[in-house]
């Protein structure tokens, strides 16, 4: 495959604001994958130092990359491994992206972020539009967990209902904290740690099944559920369970890691608010690129 190496491309904004695509790239991986990875293998020791201070996580994982048992820690190596995949991007692959987001005419009029889904492959996609050149570059990619429809059967009368994360163009609405409350399995923090920002998208149609008879009983035989239309009050947020990201797991709203949940509330990649330099209010989410 060809992929998309850190070159250095620079954006001019107003102002003589200068972009380097090259730094964003860095910052992503950095701030939402070697944060991720470390958080992983040193939860208890940066936990036990810095609650949940990111700049203090952060500086302590400068700190922790220099120890000597760091070089040949087998586990810390496994991990990057398991994540090696994300931080770069098959050219073709973007340029398709590119293609495709052209073709939503997205009401964009200054350079901004513009955040992608693709839903077939469970990746959250960060680029930035220029507004010179009308092109859109790569910044960094994540997992999502998206709507998982076949969870209908899981629900029992009066559950929220499992639907399929609709696909288009999405403008932010606004949002609100987490509570931080994890669900009945005392594990679970379903939008994540408290005061963590939720991204709210408004009421959107969307399909789900129909899995019951009209004795409001469960049908057992798959092949007589019907697909139904409704509405989902769509969000993106961060998630935390057993549950790995990467797969559609989810109520139909986007889950995301925490790392990455930050990481856009931090660069107003998703925000209501326009005066910031450089900001984003699109979410763009495709079924299949």
């Amino acid at each position: 495959m060809r992929y998309l190496s850190l070159v250095f491309i620079f954006l001019s904004i107003s102002y003589g604001y200068i972009i380097n695509i090259n730094d964003l790239q860095k910052e992503f991986n950095n701030d939402v994958h070697t944060t991720h990875i470390f958080r992983l293998r040193y939860h208890s020791y940066l936990h036990k130092k810095c609650d949940d201070n990111l700049t203090c996580m952060q500086n302590k994982i400068n700190i922790i990359k220099n120890w000597k048992s760091v070089q040949n820690d087998t586990k810390l190596k496994y991990y990057f491994n398991k994540f090696e995949n994300l931080y770069d991007i098959d050219r073709e692959y973007f340029e398709l992206i590119n293609k495709k987001l052209q073709q939503k005419h997205i009401p964009l009029q200054h350079t901004q972020y513009v955040s992608v889904i693709d839903l077939s492959r469970q990746l959250y996609i960060l680029t930035i539009w220029d507004q010179t050149t009308n092109i859109f570059h790569y910044i960094g990619k994540d997992y999502i967990s998206s709507g998982n429809i076949f969870r209908e059967y899981e629900t029992k009368l009066g559950d929220d209902h499992y639907f399929k994360t609709p696909s288009g163009v999405f403008q932010i609405k606004g949002g609100w904290r987490s509570d931080g409350k994890y669900s009945k399995d005392k594990k679970t923090l379903g939008y994540g740690v408290k005061n963590r920002y939720i991204f709210y998208f408004g009421k959107q149609k969307s399909i789900r099944y129909n899995i019951r008879d009209k004795n409001k009983q469960k049908i057992q035989d798959v092949d007589k559920w019907k697909l139904i239309t409704g509405y989902l009050e769509f969000a993106m947020h961060a998630h935390q369970s057993s549950k790995p990201m990467g797969k559609p797991y989810s109520h139909g709203c986007v889950r995301t890691t925490d790392e990455l949940n930050r990481y856009l509330e931090k660069h107003h990649i998703l925000t209501t608010t326009k005066n910031k330099l450089i900001y984003g209010q699109y979410l763009v989410i495709f079924d299949k690129i």
